[in-house]
């Protein structure tokens, strides 16, 4: 690991993030840091954040999405990330040592394996109790910019997707949904 000279700045920064189990983005630590030290800069908190992650002292999680988020447990663990608020949760599953090297042993282009990083996708439990409402007010508002009920029944009666009778079932029962949604708009 590399040594690091002592930085104020960077104390603070890693002092900031290892209270912290939300996976802040650079952007919300230099909101966090400004609050101590009005004269931080925004380019001083990337540079010591990229620092810190070269050094091994911290770990970045790249969320797939443009945003990169930062972690002060360095140890191989897991994350779970929510498609629908962000949240960003620690896993304690993680495969062994054994499983690593298996992996290793059966793939033919790998050495060694020295650590993992694994992500998972989903909705965490707050957002998913939102979902089933969350459905019917975007199917509502998808039926607002139908003009004309008749004009979707009408749809009803044939199949414009003709691939197989299974697909036209299911865009018949999906229209089937839309036209009950709009009937008490």
């Amino acid at each position: 690991m590399k040594t690091l000279n002592y930085s104020r700045q960077r104390e603070a920064l890693m002092k900031c993030l290892e209270g912290r189990r939300d996976h802040p983005t650079a952007d919300v630590l230099f909101q966090s840091l400004r609050e101590e030290d009005p004269k931080i800069s925004l380019a001083t908190v990337y540079r010591n954040l990229n620092l810190l992650t070269n050094a091994g002292k911290i770990r970045k999680i790249s969320c797939g999405d443009g945003t990169e988020h930062y972690d002060f447990v360095t140890d191989d663990h897991s994350h779970f990330i929510c498609k629908e608020c962000g949240k960003i949760i620690d896993l304690t599953m993680h495969p062994s040592s054994r499983t690593l090297r298996r992996y290793a042993e059966n793939n033919e282009e790998i050495s060694t394996i020295e650590g993992h990083s694994l992500i998972l996708y989903g909705y965490c439990k707050t957002c998913r109790k939102k979902e089933p409402r969350k459905q019917k007010s975007t199917a509502a508002r998808a039926m607002l910019s139908i003009k004309n009920k008749h004009y979707l029944t009408g749809l009803r009666s044939y199949c414009i997707f003709p691939q197989t009778s299974k697909t036209c079932q299911q865009i018949q029962n999906r229209l089937h949904y839309l036209t009950s949604m709009l009937s008490p708009l």
